[in-house]
């Protein structure tokens, strides 16, 4: 009988190691795969990130052409207002001359 106890307490301890390997295994398993879906969540975020710094250079290359077009304007605006300002005191200058402003 003490044999059969013996050989049933080995068993036990056998079946009970086997079942606290199965466990560590089971919570490495499991923190693997929590750490893969953070890794997996990290890709996309910096490949979103990614995109978005990809979106706002264009942007900022888009914003420096308009900003060049509008001093381009300005700068033609001035110089036709210049034009015109040296038209219009050249024409008044002509009218005093012929005594036609008083």
């Amino acid at each position: 009988m003490l044999v059969l106890r013996g050989i049933q307490n080995t068993n036990s301890f056998i079946l009970l190691g086997g079942l606290l390997v199965c466990l560590v295994l089971t919570i490495q398993i499991k923190q693997i795969y929590i750490n893969n879906q953070k890794y997996n969540r990290y890709l996309g975020y910096e490949q979103y990130i990614n995109e978005i710094s990809k979106e706002l250079k264009t942007v900022e290359k888009t914003a420096n052409k308009s900003s060049i077009y509008v001093h381009h304007l300005n700068e033609i605006l001035f110089k036709h207002r210049e034009k015109d300002m040296k038209n219009v005191s050249l024409s008044r200058i002509a009218k005093l001359m012929r005594g036609e402003i008083s």
